[in-house]
Parts: C-alpha cells; structure tokens; sequence
C-alpha cells in the first residue's frame, strides 16, 4: 500500500509536475531546506517530494518523519483528494 508522500507525488505527476523542485521549499528532492542549532535540525520543509531521497540515518530524515512531519502531510493529502 502506498504511503501519504507517494499518493501526494503521484497527484502531483498526474497533473504535470516533474518533481525535481519542491513547490515548497524550491530545491531538489536531495535538498531541502534546514535550520540547523548546533547538530540539530529546528526547523526545515517536510514537502512529501523529499521522502525517500535523504539519507536513512541522518538529522535530516529525522526530522522529515516526525510525528507533526506526517501529520502536516496527511492533512496535505486529504486537501488535494478534495480538489
């Protein structure tokens, strides 16, 4: 079953969008934005088009799949079902 990022990046495809810039952010995939304090990430873009393109273990992909990070896209994914 696919998971929230990948339902959202294929609405996304369908309607046109390459997907090698976050419509967030404005970078690539590998990219995204951070607020780094010392070693740890304190703010940054969670856009579903950085899933699966950060490094497993790493400050970044942690603070990608955090618990507010999955629920900002869930409540992403239900807005664009409703279009």
């Amino acid at each position: 079953m696919k998971d929230v990022s990948d339902k959202i990046n294929d609405i996304r495809r369908k309607a046109g969008n390459p997907l090698t810039q976050c419509p967030t952010c404005c970078r690539t995939p590998e990219s995204p934005f951070r607020v780094f304090s010392g070693s740890k990430v304190v703010d940054g873009c969670i856009d579903p088009i950085h899933t699966g393109h950060l490094p497993s273990i790493s400050e970044s992909n942690r603070w990608h799949l955090s618990a507010f990070a999955k629920r900002w896209r869930s409540q992403m994914l239900v807005g664009l079902q409703r279009k």
